[in-house]
């Protein structure tokens, strides 16, 4: 018997132009931290009540590590997602299109938490490399698409 939970992530981040046309798409696996895996447990066995529902940016760029709690960085920016849910009975999706909040600053790391409405926890996090790293500018959207398959 395995007693290993496999939780991998996927994240797509979607960068629009002035015209709301896609310029660019990113596609990164993501590590999914000790809280992450400690959360999906917790849900499994009905031991919590965070739910998967934020999204965040920031401008850190230190690797992901198992320990990570938060973004890096101090300068950041965390929402709510749009929506959650289960596409399959394994996993996870959720989105968030973040518009004219955090215009001008670097983004090169993202992050999905949960929350309970008091205390988030980290879920996963992933660091864009040098080519993938951009500025989020004023007037142009990005989307960002997570998804988390259990497995």
């Amino acid at each position: 018997m395995n007693n290993n939970i496999q939780v991998n992530g996927v994240v797509t981040i979607q960068i629009y132009d002035e015209n709301q046309n896609i310029s660019e798409t990113i596609i990164n696996k993501n590590l999914v931290v000790a809280s992450g895996l400690r959360f999906f447990i917790d849900k499994i066995i009905d031991a919590t009540s965070h739910e998967i529902k934020k999204i965040g940016i920031g401008d850190g760029t230190t690797p992901s590590d198992l320990g990570d709690t938060g973004l890096q960085s101090s300068t950041n920016f965390i929402d709510d997602v749009m929506n959650v849910a289960s596409d399959t009975s394994n996993s996870f999706v959720a989105d968030i299109i973040i518009s004219d909040n955090y215009g001008g600053s670097t983004v090169s790391e993202v992050a999905l938490f949960a929350s309970d409405g008091s205390t988030d926890i980290l879920i996963a996090r992933t660091v864009l490399n040098e080519n993938q790293r951009f500025v989020k500018e004023d007037g142009k959207n990005i989307s960002i698409y997570w998804k988390i398959t259990l497995g």
